[in-house]
């Protein structure tokens, strides 16, 4: 899924998917998750929601997903924070 900035929430992009296609994994997700000003806590629920839903194979973060949430993703979910120039392959 390929999105540049998620103002609706990627909660409410993913609740979708997941409705549309049940039962199927979503290769990679390439977005702008606008949470780099979320509190540590909402943070928090946001990374456990994509734990717990398990749809993405992977999870491509763009900038406005902010350095440090963009970070924890990479940590905690085996993401990767894009930057301008980086080269990867699916």
């Amino acid at each position: 899924m390929i999105s540049g900035c998620t103002h609706f929430g990627i909660e409410n992009m993913t609740d979708f998917i997941t409705l549309k296609f049940p039962g199927k994994k979503v290769v990679a997700l390439f977005a702008g998750l606008h949470i780099s000003k979320l509190k540590d806590e909402d943070l928090e629920k946001t990374i456990n929601y994509f734990a717990r839903c398990d749809l993405y194979k992977k999870i491509y973060t763009l900038h406005c997903t902010g350095e440090k949430a963009g970070k924890m993703i990479e940590q905690r979910l085996g993401g990767k924070l894009v930057s301008v120039g980086d080269v990867f392959e699916l």
